[in-house]
């Protein structure tokens, strides 16, 4: 039996504004150094994140719960050092 999903952290703006000027920082800064494709790469992030939050689909949401979902695995034991699956429970 599968748990539900835990709530998204996302849902508070301030959370998802705080990642949005930490990207867009380093792209402002990226830029003033001179690396384009670095700031080009940030801007496009906080775009394509704020164009699919629109679409209802929070990527934040996703790489916290599978973040989460791996730190279970390593702390119980059924993760290598090296990311591979060991001893993985059938359900």
């Amino acid at each position: 039996m599968r748990r539900p999903p835990a709530p998204c952290p996302m849902e508070d703006p301030a959370s998802s504004e705080g990642i949005a000027v930490i990207c867009l920082t380093i792209s402002l800064t990226a830029y003033l150094a001179g690396c384009i494709i670095m700031g080009d790469l940030f801007s496009l992030m906080v775009a394509l994140a704020s164009l699919m939050v629109l679409f209802g689909f929070c990527i934040g949401c996703v790489v916290r719960e599978r973040w989460l979902e791996w730190k279970a695995r390593c702390r119980f034991g059924t993760l290598s050092a090296d990311g591979c699956a060991i001893n993985e429970p059938s359900l």
